[in-house]
């Protein structure tokens, strides 16, 4: 069985994450998915050793790269992202916190250590969307250094966990 939370989707259960924790028992599932959520939530911390709780074998995370859309509206001198910023309306939702992936590794090798955890798998998911994409991706980590090519060049980052005797 799958049990799935989102309080933006009427069709699915909801509970404010930001206010009580996972609705459900220590280690009660076998994987847990967080994706694209955490940025979202005032209390990361909290809810990231949420996650862990609530996971037997593996907890899987992905997070945006914040840095590379503030990046793209530097260079062409305008900002117009709903998850920062003013938006002209109010957005459904938006993101509370701005890190690249670098940071976000950090942070989620520190959290997953903290409660027992490692890190089994990471992946620094760069676009191939254009040709210039295409082109410069195989040359990508030789060209600049690694470092740059992370934080500048991911669109989003996944993190694979599992407990610490595995």
């Amino acid at each position: 069985p799958v049990t799935r939370f989102d309080k933006n989707n009427p069709e699915l259960q909801s509970f404010d994450w930001e206010r009580v924790p996972l609705p459900v028992r220590d280690a009660s599932f076998d994987a847990v998915l967080c994706l694209d959520t955490l940025e979202h939530i005032d209390t990361i911390h909290a809810a990231t050793d949420d996650l862990f709780r609530v996971a037997k074998r593996s907890v899987v995370i992905s997070l945006p790269n914040c840095w590379k859309q503030a990046v793209k509206g530097i260079v062409r001198g305008r900002w117009e992202h709903a998850a920062y910023g003013i938006p002209l309306e109010k957005p459904m939702d938006r993101h509370k916190w701005f890190f690249n992936p670098e940071e976000a590794l950090g942070f989620l090798a520190y959290r997953a250590h903290r409660a027992g955890w490692r890190i089994a798998k990471v992946c620094f998911h760069v676009s191939r969307e254009t040709w210039w994409q295409r082109a410069l991706y195989p040359w990508m980590f030789y060209i600049i250094p690694e470092r740059y090519a992370k934080n500048w060049c991911t669109g989003t980052l996944f993190v694979a966990l599992v407990p610490q005797e595995s």
